[in-house]
């Protein structure tokens, strides 16, 4: 992927870092259609997450 700028952006400044991150929750697919990843076993576990929310549901 090339990523194209205007020549005056301040992207292009060598103090600027260009950074990119995922998570399974984004990637693997809904709860019902895959087996449980690491991050499942982390929020099952009480005490892990203060609202024991977790990600089987993530914007609906």
């Amino acid at each position: 992927m090339k990523i194209m700028l205007p020549a005056d952006s301040k992207t292009h400044s060598k103090a600027f870092t260009f950074g990119v991150a995922t998570a399974s929750f984004q990637i693997e697919g809904a709860v019902a259609s895959r087996l449980p990843c690491i991050w499942d076993t982390f929020c099952a576990t009480p005490g892990k997450i203060r609202d024991g929310s977790d990600g089987s549901q993530a914007c609906e």
